[in-house]
């Protein structure tokens, strides 16, 4: 799949992010995707049968014409998968609202609260409650102590539709289970409707995490 950049400016410093270096570059056009540009990009997904715009940047919902861009490629009959750290503009957020959640993926990037501060994981929270099922939690791992626990009681919380967590740097990880926190443990209707979420069927009192694998070439 290809993936398109549409800004080059975040209001984040996530201490893993690969685009770190080439954020906020100076003048307008180094800053943001022209919605006229879009159009020979959605033209390359056409000719390679793509069905899927992927924007990402930066915080590809800063583009001051987020829904121009959307707009287009809907008109292209492409589904529209943003990857996001969920701190986006209410414009941007309605615009995602108003899509069927067939037909747009919103992968919210978050950090563990103790990291991303009280107030940054709420408004994140907020947002993913407002999206619903349009939304997957994306967790990177860039350190060995990382404590992704917290992602059980956000997908139970929000109605997401799961989690996915990969190395944001070369850590060895395999995969892991995890018991559920305190406020759905026992629940079994919860536990299993929080596996099937994510596909992986009854889980007996456990929710899942698949880890995704890291390949070096």
């Amino acid at each position: 799949m290809a993936n398109l950049t549409i800004s080059a400016v975040c209001n984040q410093h996530c201490p893993y992010c690969f685009t770190g270096d080439h954020l906020g570059g100076s003048g307008s056009n180094r800053r943001f995707l022209e919605p006229g540009d879009l159009d020979a990009r959605l033209d390359f997904l056409d000719r390679s049968g793509m069905d899927q715009a992927r924007f990402l940047g930066g915080e590809p919902t800063l583009h001051p014409h987020f829904s121009e861009l959307v707009e287009r490629a809907r008109a292209r009959n492409k589904k529209i998968v943003i990857f996001t750290n969920g701190l986006m503009p209410q414009e941007s957020l309605a615009c995602l609202e108003a899509l069927p959640a067939t037909e747009c993926q919103v992968l919210v990037n978050v950090n563990e609260p103790a990291e991303a501060g009280e107030a940054t994981f709420e408004r994140q929270r907020a947002t993913i409650r407002r999206l619903g099922e349009r939304a997957l939690l994306g967790f990177n791992v860039y350190r060995a102590d990382f404590r992704p626990g917290f992602l059980l009681s956000l997908i139970a919380d929000s109605g997401c539709k799961g989690a996915s967590a990969g190395p944001g740097t070369a850590l060895p990880l395999r995969g892991q289970c995890l018991r559920p926190p305190p406020s759905i443990r026992g629940d079994r209707r919860k536990d299993r409707a929080l596996c099937s979420r994510r596909g992986r069927g009854q889980c007996e009192g456990r929710v899942r995490l698949r880890f995704r694998a890291l390949h070096v070439l």
